[in-house]
């Protein structure tokens, strides 16, 4: 699948227009928010991505990172290929909400802040909860790999998370979806 978008940043210094194809690596990276004042929110700077060709389907996602330009970078990419999305700061933020939401797959931090990713996906299983859950991380460990594998989580994304990898554990999801 092909998307093709046009980024337009609101900052001279991130203008930037550029298709992004299918395999090539856009990675979210501190170089997204390299040069943001202490405590400025990442929207404050990108203006809205423009999708110039979406996919068919659509989904809910959550995103549950405790670091905030991750979230905002996540949010972005996945609104540019046409997905809701709910962004949480902490396990203990999604947890009261996790069956209520109208989501379809959940992006999760393996390390947050309190209760871990993993401690609140076996929660999340423990109440019921069946959708598809793709952990992400920052860390080389991997016996985190491992553990979130033994979970039986949909994907493993490693921090920088690239666009062709985030798109492929999507599929992954909408596969586990259908079934």
């Amino acid at each position: 699948m092909v998307w093709a978008m046009e980024y337009k940043f609101a900052s001279e210094q991130w203008k930037h227009h550029a298709p992004i194809q299918q395999g090539r690596h856009c990675p979210i990276t501190a170089e997204h928010v390299q040069g943001l004042a202490p405590g400025a929110e990442l929207d404050s700077l990108l203006a809205d991505a423009f999708v110039l060709n979406r996919p068919a389907t659509t989904y809910g996602i959550a995103v549950v990172d405790d670091h905030a330009a991750i979230r905002a970078a996540l949010r972005r990419l996945l609104l540019a290929h046409g997905h809701r999305v709910e962004p949480f700061c902490t396990a203990e933020e999604f947890l009261p909400v996790a069956l209520d939401t109208e989501v379809h797959c959940l992006l999760l931090d393996f390390h947050l802040p309190n209760m871990s990713g993993l401690d609140l996906a076996h929660q999340l299983t423990a109440i019921g909860y069946d959708r598809p859950i793709i952990f992400m991380t920052g860390s080389e460990d991997e016996n985190v790999h491992r553990q979130c594998l033994d979970f039986g989580c949909v994907a493993f994304l490693k921090k920088p998370i690239y666009e062709s990898e985030l798109t492929t554990a999507l599929a992954a999801a909408s596969v586990q979806l259908i079934h």
